[in-house]
């Protein structure tokens, strides 16, 4: 340890963090994202931080630099975690629709998690994603980062019983929000199914089956087109909520 320069050291540490974070994140963190990609926005990333961590107190030896590396690999991976956990909320809500539609046997691979998925959910998640976009997601988690480096010092990592108690908080909200981004289209066409087992007792020469198929697919997709906004809105308050459990987080991760 004697022999590397403590800037290296710092700039090792600053890059284990910003790694497990570009890594669990949606998307940038997929496979089908090039490995040299996703090296080199780490590097930028890091180039960026490292002004910040400058002055930090660094591991004096080979130990040391093994546990502070651990440690800052643990605080990504809570960021990275709460991030992923808002698009699992779009992932399962795209679920419940595409059950809802008739659509749950029809499924493709989530570059995301590389799972197989209903379509719906997929394009659930790549509408999710430009929204993340455009309502400057992304910024908002590059200040995340860099206030994570503020608040948590390099090596230092405080797990305690609010910490994991914050974490299960923040998993209690999936569903929740999933329910909540799903709930025009289930809540529609369960009233349909409804009307249509009605239609089916009281005029039961009417092939119901031939008929609510075609009817469920096109109400499903005129009500998921009409409620956009609300799947916008519901959306940018789990950003919000997102971001405000990030910095509860590092808060009780760095012992403030």
């Amino acid at each position: 340890m004697s022999s590397l320069p403590v800037f290296l050291v710092s700039f090792l540490l600053v890059f284990a963090r910003v790694s497990a974070i570009v890594l669990l994140v949606p998307f940038i963190g997929s496979r089908d994202v090039p490995w040299h990609t996703k090296a080199g926005l780490v590097f930028f990333l890091s180039l960026l931080a490292f002004p910040m961590v400058v002055d930090s107190a660094v591991p004096a030896s080979f130990g040391g630099l093994i546990m502070g590396t651990t440690a800052e690999v643990v605080t990504g991976c809570l960021i990275g975690f709460v991030v992923r956990l808002v698009f699992i909320a779009v992932n399962l809500a795209g679920e419940f629709m595409g059950y809802q539609l008739g659509f749950a046997i029809a499924n493709v691979l989530d570059p995301t998690s590389s799972e197989q998925v209903s379509i719906i959910a997929q394009f659930e998640q790549f509408l999710a994603f430009l929204i993340f976009l455009v309502i400057n997601g992304h910024y908002m988690l590059v200040a995340a980062l860099y206030k994570s480096f503020q608040v948590v010092p390099l090596g230092r990592f405080i797990f305690s019983g609010v910490v994991a108690k914050g974490l299960i908080s923040a998993s209690a909200q999936v569903f929740a929000v999933g329910l909540k981004l799903a709930a025009p289209v289930v809540v529609t066409l369960t009233v349909t199914n409804i009307a249509m087992a009605v239609i089916s007792k009281t005029m039961p020469q009417i092939n119901v089956y031939f008929l609510g198929f075609p009817v469920q697919i096109g109400l499903g997709f005129i009500v998921m087109g009409v409620s956009l906004p609300v799947f916008y809105w519901v959306f940018k308050s789990a950003i919000d909520g997102m971001m405000k459990g990030i910095f509860a987080i590092i808060t009780l991760v760095g012992g403030v």
